[in-house]
């Protein structure tokens, strides 16, 4: 996945146990936003699939970092997910001195959601 361009699910295990009823997706950005949308999207199908309710949680801030530490300290259940874009569990962890978090040991990749392109954009008159 190149740099900016990806959006993932991470999950402490991919399979929940059966008892549980429902499942919280983190999102670590803002209501409103291009994650969050994504997020509200994806639970209904989700929540079929496993056959339990989906609740998407936003915990914004910090690039995401708030959402991952909750999902860090969620229990080892499969009962919490977290989407999340590569800043959160690429970029965010390397531009700390002592990361909260390892996305390498600390979660398991379970899709990739999605991707988008950024742009970048100058004045007119700035053209070289």
């Amino acid at each position: 996945m190149r740099a900016g361009r990806g959006l993932a699910l991470a999950s402490v295990l991919a399979c929940a146990p059966a008892a549980a009823q429902t499942a919280h997706m983190l999102v670590g950005y803002p209501p409103g936003g291009a994650v969050d949308v994504l997020g509200r999207i994806f639970a209904e199908p989700m929540g079929e699939a496993l056959g339990r309710t989906v609740i998407v949680e936003n915990r914004p801030g910090a690039v995401g970092q708030i959402a991952a530490e909750a999902l860090k300290a969620a229990p080892p259940d499969g009962g919490t997910l977290m989407l999340a874009p590569d800043a959160t569990v690429i970029f965010r962890p390397q531009t700390l001195a002592k990361p909260p978090y390892d996305p390498l040991t600390d979660f398991a990749p379970v899709a990739h959601a999605g991707r988008w392109n950024f742009a970048l954009a100058v004045q007119a008159e700035m053209r070289v």
